[in-house]
């Protein structure tokens, strides 16, 4: 599995807040990392509750991939994920700087697939990220990755992508 994001999820994304984290399969065949449930990829939500010890980086070591800065918060009813991200643009650097958003409601690029529990329930939706815009980054296949967590289980999370 390959590590792909680690996502802060405070209080106004969901209730319960905490880290989550994504991993991916990085095999070229027989991995379905679309499926949310496939073993292909794997999402960890870590309660902020639970203590974590911080380590140092070693001053030799070399970043992995790219660090996406840029995700937006997009509440405003009737403003969507993909209008939000072209209005930053206008008045920052580039819409293709944002990777993707925290909280308000998934921009699908097909249809919806709100995965449910293992307990039954429809997940909540806490973010969606886009691919990295250099050689190396995250590949979704030209799409996003939409990433979710149960309201009702203390720690159920899942993450799909679509192009």
């Amino acid at each position: 599995m390959q590590f792909l994001a680690q996502l802060r999820i405070d209080e106004d994304i969901f209730a319960r807040p905490g880290l989550l984290l994504l991993f991916m399969c990085e095999a070229e065949a027989g991995c379905q990392t679309f499926a949310p449930a496939s073993g292909a990829n794997t999402a960890l939500f870590v309660p902020a509750s639970m203590p974590i010890t911080i380590l140092e980086s070693p001053a030799d070591a070399k970043p992995l991939g790219f660090s996406c800065t840029v995700l937006i918060q997009s509440y405003t009813e009737g403003v969507g994920y993909y209008a939000a991200r072209m209005e930053w643009g206008k008045t920052n650097a580039s819409s293709r700087d944002v990777m993707g958003q925290m909280g308000g409601e998934p921009d699908w690029i097909q249809a919806s697939e709100i995965p449910d529990c293992i307990c039954g329930n429809p997940m909540k939706f806490v973010a969606q990220i886009e691919e990295g815009p250099s050689e190396g980054g995250i590949n979704f296949g030209g799409g996003s990755a939409y990433a979710f967590l149960c309201d009702h289980c203390e720690s159920q999370a899942r993450f799909l992508w679509q192009c």
